[in-house]
């Protein structure tokens, strides 16, 4: 254990999870948020005044105090790698927001940093921690499936687009992260950052990529829908797609092999707005015994409960003394694919993912 309470700081609200974040800090046994930062004074001084805690406009005299154990980072993804470096300079825990970084070269900054101070760091990754996720990981690595030859996962919501009535001039209004050059916070690189994340976590980083996006919000600067096809090296194809207008949605995630199929239906906003006492949250087609399997899980399951947040995994761990279950080289494999995904979408053409696993016996080139 760091302490025998665990002090936390937040570097930034841009970003909404911020709130998430604090408030959970807030109610979290042995936690407590002693002070925040953020570029916008005026933002996070009325942030901390709702928080109950100190605002401290200079970073360096707030990353300096020794109470702090850890800090939460919700900033735009340019500031991520210097927010990062300074965190992890003064020798404090880590959790940044998904997406890691607008640009695959920041995110290797991040965790050539985090290596270099020695340092715990996570990105925020919450599609990994609930009954559903742990259950489809248990069996895909069971082997269980035999081989593996195509998976697709649909992931998104429309809360914000919809507010805005689906029109860019409105939904801009109250949501500055929809920034094509610097930001990135279109679909691809919002929803998209959550299942490139996930894509890893279950199979690893793909070799190759092309993508499609379009638009369906009237005057949206950028894409709101994205689909990105992608292959491994053992001959699994997958779709990521990313939707921004995604109203309600029945399968989430579609995994086949060639002795089992697994389907999810549950572990999205869109797949959970409407309640169903009756809700199968998981399937599984056995080929051997020629019958549909359903695991024993939560009926009723919302993936942004508090207890399977990235947030709630974060306090957990550094109250346990923990090791982090997930760290930055993820991060960087998932803007890895990001960016991969959108320089096919610019050249119309397949592109090699640079993952760190191919940086590992040479410097990589971003």
């Amino acid at each position: 254990m760091i302490s025998k309470t665990v002090k936390v700081a937040q570097l930034s609200f841009w970003f909404v999870h911020a709130q998430q974040f604090c408030s959970l800090a807030k109610l979290t046994e042995g936690v407590e948020l002693v002070g925040c930062w953020d570029s916008d004074v005026e933002r996070g001084s009325a942030q901390a005044a709702r928080f109950g805690c100190s605002f401290e406009p200079d970073l360096d005299k707030l990353l300096s105090r020794e109470d702090i154990d850890a800090v939460s980072i919700c900033a735009e993804p340019f500031l991520n790698p210097k927010l990062a470096e300074s965190a992890a300079k003064a020798g404090k825990a880590i959790l940044i927001e998904k997406a890691l970084a607008g640009h695959l070269s920041d995110a290797e900054k991040i965790v050539k940093a985090v290596q270099r101070y020695g340092v715990q760091a996570m990105p925020a990754y919450n599609l990994r921690f609930h009954p559903v996720a742990l259950s489809m990981k248990r069996i895909v690595d069971s082997g269980q499936m035999g081989h593996l030859h195509r998976v697709r996962r649909l992931h998104g919501h429309s809360m914000a687009y919809e507010r805005g009535n689906f029109d860019g001039d409105e939904i801009s209004k109250n949501m500055h992260w929809v920034d094509p050059t610097e930001e990135k916070r279109g679909s691809l690189f919002f929803s998209g950052s959550h299942a490139a994340l996930w894509f890893i976590w279950m199979f690893g980083p793909p070799k190759y990529v092309s993508a499609v996006a379009t638009t369906a919000s009237k005057n949206l600067i950028v894409e709101d829908n994205t689909i990105v096809l992608m292959e491994w090296e053992n001959g699994l194809i997958g779709t990521m797609e990313s939707s921004e207008t995604l109203i309600a949605q029945g399968p989430v995630s579609e995994i086949y092999g060639t002795e089992g199929v697994l389907l999810q239906y549950s572990g999205n906003l869109p797949s959970t707005r409407v309640w169903n006492t009756d809700y199968t949250p998981l399937r599984y087609f056995n080929r051997t015994l020629n019958e549909w399997q359903v695991p024993l899980l939560p009926p009723q399951f919302l993936r942004h409960e508090l207890k399977y947040s990235s947030a709630g995994v974060f306090l957990q761990s550094l109250l346990d003394g923990e090791p982090f279950p997930i760290d930055m080289v993820d991060g960087f494999n998932s803007i890895a694919i990001l960016s991969a995904a959108e320089e096919a979408l610019s050249t119309r053409s397949n592109v090699l993912v640079k993952s760190w696993q191919d940086s590992e016996s040479q410097e990589l080139t971003l």
